[in-house]
């Protein structure tokens, strides 16, 4: 196997991608799959009505930041938000891959509007994961998303390359020059999965409607790291890695970082 070899495989699954249900083999070859009309219209509706209200109430026309550091992430949601994750037309979609014990590494929704109009850095997801490399995101559009409105783009197949070994922006030209990318469009009740290794960014919102998915990274339940069980049983009732992550290192790369930044920051006040 080269570069060239797994650009050509992935090439050749890229059409199969697309379609109503995952082919498990294509996902395992190109790490994306795009499932269309997942949701029903009704459901849609219904969830949108709630996502709307909490923009109302909640949020406002400009809402505050937060995470500044990820103008996108919003996290402090109603329950009846998150719990889309649990949904059973997600969840009997990505049972074919994960198996019939499921569970959550995260759950929080992706908005890009007026207040977060900035592109993202091409990236992978699990340089900023603890547990296992099992692990894929459900982006599924409550809104429509296209590129004017800030859609992602990804380069499929770039989930073999593993864990690249840090996290942050990564160089698009150490890759041949004809990798495939896609940037797909989405409608209410379609969703992407995503192989967290899978590179990819977004571009910025340039008009349109707000840009509203979920983000929600699913794992086996047997992963130490799983917040909650969505489907089957739970391997797992609590551990150091989802209830004292802070305190698993005495001394790492993050610490040496806040060190200095807080030297920095003494010396420049």
């Amino acid at each position: 196997m080269n570069i060239e070899t797994l650009r050509n495989e992935v090439l050749a699954a890229a059409g199969a991608m697309d379609a109503d249900k995952i082919d498990v083999e294509n996902f395992k070859a190109t790490g994306v799959a795009i499932v269309r009309g997942a949701v029903p219209t009704g459901k849609m509706s219904e969830w949108n009505e709630l996502w709307d209200e909490h923009r109302r109430q909640t949020l406002g026309a400009s809402r505050t930041l937060e995470n500044v550091h990820n103008p996108v992430e919003i996290k402090k949601l109603p329950d009846e938000l998150l719990n889309i994750s649990s949904s059973e037309h997600i969840i009997n979609h990505i049972k074919p891959v994960f198996g019939e014990n499921i569970g959550l590494f995260h759950k929080r929704f992706v908005v890009k509007d007026s207040n977060s109009k900035g592109a993202v850095i091409l990236h992978q997801d699990s340089g900023y994961h603890v547990g296992s490399f099992e692990k894929a995101s459900v982006f599924l559009a409550l809104k429509p998303v296209n590129e004017a409105n800030g859609a992602m783009y990804l380069l499929p197949g770039t989930h073999r390359f593993g864990y690249l070994g840090d996290a942050g922006a990564i160089n698009r030209e150490v890759l041949p020059e004809d990798w495939p990318v896609i940037t797909p469009t989405l409608e209410p009740g379609d969703f992407m999965l995503m192989n967290s290794l899978v590179w990819h960014g977004s571009g910025p919102f340039h008009e349109g409607n707000e840009r509203v998915m979920t983000d929600f990274i699913y794992q086996p339940s047997t992963d130490p790291s799983t917040i909650e069980t969505v489907a089957g049983e739970g391997g797992w009732n609590g551990s150091f890695l989802t209830e004292a992550r802070d305190e698993i290192f005495l001394q790492c790369r993050s610490s040496k970082l806040r060190e200095i930044r807080g030297i920095l920051d003494s010396t420049t006040k």
